[in-house]
């Protein structure tokens, strides 16, 4: 990842104290359609181990980082706090890897039960991660349980696949939203590949390729069973195993689990601060051929799935996870 222009980190703070951002010699911040992270990898000189001896870093330290591109393309200029969960020292340099502080916090398991009733996503959010901006284009109820030792983030991740819908944090705010809902979205922009009328240009370009996998894991005739209703089946993927989910769902709840984000494209491109997961982005893949025909295998659209900002020194570039909707 190279070729451009500005700085991406604008400033940092560990444990409170000011570090100067030239000691920073990478930064990859990751943002994720699901409770992946976000996440930091962050190299930082420390020859002399002041900032281990001094400022106190230890797994568990907090870390401010201001971010934005000032001087580049994108215009979005934020601050995130990340919890550190590993910092391993290598000749002189701490390798920080963490992650956003609200994200850790739901990957902690519970001390205490939590029930909810007939609840909203939006209600089931406000209380699992209280503090941030909830965006949530799901108005249906439902029945969780946080039972004592699971993680909020596994009771999320269960009611967005009940819903067909994605649950992820970025910059300040938590989405809910309907994967239907994201496919329709028109393209904000295109990315192309040898062409000569997409808005931004592939730097590096690969097919994933692996949805053999995916299918394995998703597609099983999913059934429950209800008190009042009896057995209830998904009406979907009848020719599979058949697994029976632990809680009541609908038919329609059912069918969702079948429902997934398929990984379709790894591309790199120019950084660009509003590059975030949940954006589609229409593809112009020309093919390096005497009559520069469209590669057809390639879709016209797709979203992405995640998007990795990557700094060193003053070269910033964007790597993404392009993926579809498999139904």
């Amino acid at each position: 990842m190279s070729n451009q222009s500005a700085m991406f980190a604008q400033s940092l703070k560990i444990n409170g104290n000011d570090i100067d951002v030239n000691r920073i010699v990478s930064l990859a911040y990751t943002e994720y359609l699901d409770l992946s992270g976000p996440t930091i990898i962050l190299q930082v000189r420390d020859e002399q181990s002041f900032i281990v001896d001094n400022y106190g870093l230890v797994a568990g330290t907090e870390i401010e980082i201001g971010m934005g591109d000032v001087h580049g393309i994108g215009d979005a200029l934020f601050t995130e706090t990340f919890t550190t969960m590993l910092y391993p020292v290598k000749n002189g340099v701490i390798t920080i890897e963490a992650f956003q502080k609200d994200c850790y916090s739901i990957k902690t398991p519970a001390s205490r039960s939590q029930f909810f009733t007939d609840k909203s996503p939006s209600e089931i959010i406000s209380a699992l991660i209280p503090g941030l901006k909830i965006q949530s284009s799901v108005n249906g109820k439902g029945v969780y349980h946080l039972n004592q030792g699971k993680t909020p983030a596994r009771l999320l991740r269960d009611m967005a696949r009940d819903f067909a819908a994605a649950c992820w944090i970025c910059r300040g705010t938590v989405y809910f939203k309907l994967l239907s809902e994201i496919v329709a979205t028109p393209a904000a922009l295109t990315l192309g590949l040898n062409s000569k009328t997409c808005d931004v240009d592939i730097q590096r370009f690969n097919k994933i390729n692996n949805s053999a996998l995916f299918e394995r894991v998703a597609y099983k005739n999913f059934s429950s069973w209800d008190t009042e209703l009896g057995h209830q089946r998904s009406g979907v993927c009848q020719d599979k195993p058949l697994v029976v989910v632990a809680y009541p769902l609908t038919p329609v709840q059912l069918a969702n689990q079948c429902v997934y984000i398929q990984p379709m494209l790894d591309v790199v491109v120019v950084g660009d601060t509003n590059f975030t997961p949940g954006i589609n982005v229409g593809l112009d893949v020309i093919k390096l051929s005497h009559d520069a025909e469209i590669d057809e295998s390639v879709p016209a659209t797709l979203f992405i799935h995640s998007v990795t900002h990557y700094a060193q020194e003053m070269k910033y570039n964007n790597r993404m996870i392009l993926g579809a909707l498999n139904v």
